[in-house]
């Protein structure tokens, strides 16, 4: 063992007593964050909503998406953009994946759309822009709206032009897990179809679930304290991996909350600050373990947010091996089961539906996320421990 045994753990959002009083007592969170967000993406149609799942859905709707019709999803994504899709009566159809990359191949995609085809829904996994420019040729030529999920990559860029402000809609989220790390609450947005958001209202969020925000505010320090934290995230790790099983979908498309908007609006405040300090260590990582690992493949052109750090494990070292290896030194590291993140065809839930291409399953069975936002010392004592170990 080559890193002294402390708690590091995955996710870094560092709430302090400070954010949680100033956001108290900040007054029309939700107006201060939706103006902050119209300012930073230069456009006025920004919609808050309850999570981002939520506004995949309304923006589903407002495409009339209904019964019969399909949408095109990558298959390396979180299962709740597979839900909304079903939510709305649509059919999923997966492409398939970039060779070395968590992206959605677009040649997938021409491959799969139908006279049935009502959407394309793509992301930027990890903060690695996909190839929009190639999605975009094929939403005009083909005359099918584009949604970019960006709940991953707040702030990056292809082209010079932030993810987002490619496609027709696009939507963000502000989970504990994100780049705006808060507590929760999403965002819809559009340059392209300027009077898709109006006179569109959420019902407010229930009482109870306010309450359960008010406590993960208070207990953030606890779950991610570096010994404290051992504990509880092990237990948060726990109930997150059955949440999906367990979660009722129409709970999350509900309003944002004053609390989750403050969170929010504070951490887009020192976002530039926060997302250039995970870029570093990022490109640290790439540096040290160079020629050890294999990486995602990224075009000139893109401009990434990091949201964490992954890596393509050689095939003879098995994930789960590694993963146990950086445990047992403290460091919480995710694999495929912890973040869900999978070929979602996969799924029980979706392995009736079409999929194009299976370069996916190459991707499932050899990633590995390191943590991102610690310090160069402790980056450097993690990149010792994984080179030792393979």
């Amino acid at each position: 063992m080559v890193f002294k045994k402390r708690y590091v753990p995955f996710y870094n959002p560092d709430i302090t007593i400070s954010d949680i009083v100033s956001c108290l007592g900040l007054k029309n969170s939700p107006e201060k964050l939706q103006y902050e967000l119209q300012n930073f993406f230069g456009i006025h149609n920004v919609m808050l909503t309850g999570s981002g799942r939520c506004a995949l859905k309304i923006a589903l709707q407002g495409l009339n998406v209904s019964k019969g019709d399909e949408v095109i999803l990558p298959p390396f994504i979180c299962p709740s953009v597979g839900d909304a899709v079903l939510e709305v009566g649509g059919i999923p159809v997966f492409g398939d994946n970039d060779l070395l990359s968590f992206n959605m191949s677009p040649e997938s995609v021409e491959e799969a759309i139908s006279d049935k085809t009502k959407a394309i829904v793509i992301a930027h996994i990890g903060g690695i822009p996909a190839r929009i420019n190639k999605f975009t040729e094929l939403s005009k030529k083909y005359n099918i709206p584009l949604i970019e999920d960006c709940a991953q990559s707040f702030g990056a860029k292809y082209d010079g032009v932030y993810t987002g402000l490619h496609g027709d809609l696009a939507f963000i989220s502000f989970g504990i897990s994100k780049n705006i790390n808060g507590i929760g609450g999403g965002a819809l947005f559009s340059q392209r179809k300027p009077g898709f958001l109006r006179e569109r209202e959420l019902p407010p969020s229930p009482v109870i679930s306010t309450m359960k925000k008010y406590f993960m505010l208070f207990s953030t320090p606890l779950l991610f304290g570096e010994t404290s934290g051992i504990f509880f995230n092990d237990i948060l790790s726990k109930i997150s991996k059955n949440r999906y099983e367990i979660d009722n979908f129409h709970d999350y498309c509900k309003n944002i909350q004053n609390i989750e908007a403050a969170i929010a609006f504070r951490k887009l405040h020192i976002f530039t600050e926060t997302q250039k300090w995970r870029n570093e260590i990022a490109t640290l990582y790439r540096d040290k373990l160079h020629g050890k690992v294999d990486f995602l493949s990224i075009e000139k052109r893109s401009e990434p947010t990091f949201l964490y750090f992954p890596l393509l494990l050689p095939d003879n070292i098995r994930v789960k091996a590694m993963k146990k290896k950086l445990s047992e030194s403290g460091i919480q590291s995710k694999d495929k089961d912890e973040m869900r993140y999978f070929a979602l065809w996969k799924h029980k839930k979706f392995e009736n539906y079409k999929h194009y291409g299976e370069n996916v399953l190459d991707i499932d069975e050899r990633y590995l996320l390191l943590p991102l936002g610690h310090t160069v010392e402790i980056t450097n004592a993690i990149c010792s421990e994984i080179i030792q170990n393979l």
